[in-house]
């Protein structure tokens, strides 16, 4: 099992994949065009009793806080697909995904696959808050060498610490 961090997630939902997700799981349009509006070109103006300023661009982090959760996870569903199996072979969570594989050499063709399809879209993994599980609940016996992205070596941990 291994238990994968991306790096500031919510934070760099791209948008692009955000409105294929949302039409792909067949969200009115009506809803996507508002919440484009929420993201797109956002402007602002302060009305004082001496004098209004002029419009300014701002961060609409405050306003998306509450979609982020949910944005995130469409974004998430539509970035794995192409390493999700059936339950319980992959799972995420907030902003976070758990691969489970037999072997692993199996979980580590899911992990670059993973890695790869993030990195493209701009999304990081957290090499330091990722960690692997050896479980051993279905049988298959397999070398037991160490993962690594990259050059950083993949903490193992002994248990899910429930």
């Amino acid at each position: 099992m291994m238990f994968i961090d991306i790096e500031k997630a919510y934070d760099r939902v791209p948008y692009g994949v955000l409105w294929e997700g949302l039409e792909k799981n067949r969200m009115s349009m009506a809803y996507i065009r508002g919440f484009k509006d929420m993201y797109e070109g956002v402007k602002m103006g302060v009305k004082t009793s001496v004098r209004d300023t002029e419009d300014f661009p701002i961060g609409t982090d405050s306003m998306r806080f509450r979609f982020k959760p949910f944005f995130f996870t469409i974004v998430l569903d539509e970035l794995t697909k192409g390493v999700q199996d059936e339950l319980p072979w992959y799972m995420h969570f907030a902003d976070g995904i758990v691969l489970i594989d037999v072997t692993r050499d199996g979980l580590n063709i899911k992990l670059e696959q993973l890695r790869h399809t993030l990195k493209c879209r701009r999304f990081r993994l957290s090499r330091s808050k990722t960690e692997y599980l050896k479980c051993g609940f279905s049988g298959v016996k397999g070398n037991s060498g160490e993962f690594t992205m990259g050059s950083v070596t993949i903490l193992r941990v002994e248990n899910l610490g429930i």
